[in-house]
Parts: structure tokens; sequence; C-alpha cells
């Protein structure tokens, strides 16, 4: 089993969340546990899980909530539904809001690993199936800002792939992954795509900026966070868009 795969368990029987939590980490599986949906709604925030496994029937609401909360950021998060019977009604429903999987109570917990394993295999497959199209959708999607960006501004073109160099050779030197090389080197070259938004007169401004057009000017960290956030692969990109000017001392925006 990966050891690296992080499951979020939402159950709030609590015989069933013990043995559950503690197969699943007998198999080397990093776990969560938490018993309501609140409590999923405000992990979910926090913690980038690979897959959730969560009651239908919670004490506070339905699963389909925390479903529906998912996908809007991570639309392919294998998510799987533990119902206590097998009703037709709610599996189709949890089938259209983007289920990827059911497990009936009750159930060998020998085959949790199983069913687990069988979901990640099928996000691989997707992956791998979808990653070149995708690639060149989004590839197309960061030239189409860029060049809306220098269009506005021709000062942030030369003034991004400098950050993005020193950004690059910075990765290096941390001995960062391949794929957080890219991250920190993409978010390096979209950092002021929130300028898109600026009016002309504050961004091609010569003079100093008085307060109310440099609170203004403060702003384009967070619009450009939003813009390039729509954009569900660049979510950690969008991230560090819009902590770009913060500082340790606390000192920075936004």
């Amino acid at each position: 089993m990966n050891k690296n795969k992080t499951i979020l368990l939402v159950e709030d029987e609590r015989i069933a969340f013990n043995t559950i939590l503690e197969t699943l980490e007998f198999f080397g599986y990093q776990c969560y546990g938490v018993e309501t949906l609140k409590e999923a709604l405000e992990i979910i925030k926090k913690v980038p899980f690979d897959l959730i496994l969560a009651d239908y029937m919670l004490p506070d609401g339905t699963c389909f909530e925390l479903l529906n909360a998912v996908k809007k950021f991570r639309f392919n998060l294998p998510f799987v539904v533990i119902t206590a019977a097998e009703n037709q009604k709610i599996i189709h429903e949890a089938m259209q809001k983007g289920a990827s999987d059911f497990l009936k109570k009750p159930f060998n917990l020998k085959n949790l690993p199983v069913i687990i394993e069988r979901n990640f295999e099928r996000l691989r497959i997707e992956q791998k199936r979808n990653s070149p199209q995708k690639a060149t959708v989004l590839f197309k999607t960061i030239k189409a800002l860029i060049a809306a960006l220098e269009a506005k501004d021709p000062y942030t073109s030369g003034h991004s792939l400098r950050v993005a160099r020193h950004a690059r050779m910075m990765a290096l030197a941390l001995d960062l992954s391949e794929e957080e090389q890219f991250t920190l080197e993409l978010a390096a070259i979209l950092h002021d795509i929130g300028k898109i938004g600026m009016p002309d007169h504050i961004l091609n401004k010569a003079s100093h900026l008085h307060e109310l057009e440099y609170r203004i000017a403060k702003e384009h960290p967070v619009v450009g966070s939003n813009i390039v956030g729509k954009i569900d692969e660049l979510k950690e990109v969008a991230a560090i868009i819009r902590h770009h000017h913060e500082r340790f001392d606390g000192k920075g925006y936004p």
C-alpha cells in the first residue's frame, strides 16, 4: 500500500469508526477521522486528502453536502460512500453528484484496501488518459493569460520572466521535485497576472501612488489568485500568487 496516501474517514458510529480507522492504518495509509459533517467540511480546507470515505447518514446531515463541497475544488477526488442499505435512490444520486464508489454495511474489512486501491487505480488511468489533452489546454490558457497581461503592461513581461528564472534556480538549489519546480516557476511567471484588473492610470503612473491608489494596487495578488484559481490544475499556483507579497514580519499584503 502507498503510505503517502492520506484518507479522511467520516463516520459517527463509534465501533465502525474505530475498526475502519485501525484497518486503514494497519494497511499503511495516513488517516484522519471525524464524526460530523461540520468537522469534515472544516478539515478538507486544511488537509489535501487523496480519498474520502464517508458514511451517508451523519448526525448533522448527509455526506452529499461534503461531496458537493469537495467537487468544487477537487472534481476527481475519489469519494466512497458508506451506506447501511443498498438504496438505489441514494446510489443513483451519489453517482450523479460524483461519488466514485460504495461500501454497504456490514462489509469485510479485508476488502477495504482492495476498494481503496481500485479507486486510486481508476484515478491513475483517468489522469493518464486525459493528461496530454489537459496539458495542451492548460498551456494555451497560460499563454492567453500572459499575452493579455503583456498587452496591458509590457514591463510586467520582462519582470515576470526574471522572477521565474530566479525561482527556478532557487527550486534547484532546494532540491525540490520536478512537479514542485514546475509549480514554483509557473507561479513566478503568473504572479502579477492580477494587474490585468488594475486601472491603467494606476498601473502606468510614473510618480508615487496616493494612499487610495496604493490600496487598489495591493489588491492584485488576490485578483490574480482568483483568476488562476478557476483552473483546477493551478490551485497551488493560485495560492502562491495570492501570498507573493507577504513578509515574514507580517508587514506584507494582502
